[in-house]
């Protein structure tokens, strides 16, 4: 299946109040994980949104006609445009449960994740133990698709932990990735390997703090976009953001 990022931002115009697709320029980061996961939907797919704040991604799957169950802690944060659509269901997760999910085994085709295995420990679960619970509610030959996971190299995390001693700067993720974690995770909860990359150099929310006139403006997206292809290609490992697909066996 072929996704047209361009399209969707669009034609999801009521999305705009979500913080995710409020200017041009920060929206793009989503646009390769949008467009990888694409290739994994199927007609009358059943998806999980694990970890689906306020239903950013749930929003990209409801577009694309997925039956999306959206995961997450506290209440349903996604907007109603959303939460009124008849594929869209939302269960709240028990704070006191970080790993196990209330779901039965084999109940979907698709477990998705945006920036949410790096947290687990947070909440006192364990990336290892999340993984094998994900493989557990999957359907055999199911896909794990998991994105914004931050990389090892990043140079945005590397400049930030440098400074964040003698100032605040920004905010450093206290777990990082590397291809060789990745590949270990997959083995040790039995999921097969399946894809790994890494993707946008240039740091994109920080421009949420400029004027919209700016960041929507089609010169400045198509210079930063290119910027970022560019320095992603050139300098692949100080990307900040990497991401993996595993699949569980068949």
């Amino acid at each position: 299946m072929e996704f047209f990022f361009e399209q969707f931002l669009a034609d999801c115009k009521p999305m705009r109040s979500l913080l995710q697709f409020s200017n041009k320029t920060s929206a793009y980061q989503y646009r390769k994980p949008f467009s990888i996961s694409a290739r994994f939907l199927k007609q009358d797919g059943t998806v999980l949104d694990w970890g689906s704040g306020n239903g950013h991604f749930s929003t990209f799957l409801l577009y694309n006609k997925q039956k999306t169950t959206a995961y997450g802690f506290g209440e349903n944060a996604a907007p109603s445009v959303i939460a009124d659509n008849p594929l869209f269901e939302f269960v709240a997760a028990d704070i006191s449960e970080p790993v196990k999910l209330p779901f039965a085994e084999s109940s979907f085709d698709l477990v998705v994740s945006m920036g949410v295995l790096e947290h687990v420990h947070d909440s006192g679960g364990e990336q290892l133990s999340s993984l094998k619970e994900i493989n557990r509610i999957l359907k055999d030959g199911g896909f794990f698709l998991c994105f914004h996971l931050p990389y090892c190299g990043s140079w945005v995390e590397m400049l930030i932990g440098a400074f964040m001693p003698f100032i605040k700067i920004g905010y450093a993720h206290t777990k990082r990735f590397s291809k060789n974690d990745v590949l270990r995770l997959c083995s040790d909860s039995k999921f097969n390997f399946y894809e790994w990359g890494r993707y946008n150099f240039l740091p994109r929310n920080i421009t949420r703090k400029l004027s919209c006139t700016v960041t929507n403006n089609s010169f400045f997206l198509a210079s930063f976009n290119a910027i970022d292809t560019v320095l992603s290609l050139c300098l692949p490992w100080f990307c900040n953001q990497s991401y993996f697909i595993a699949q569980k066996t068949i």
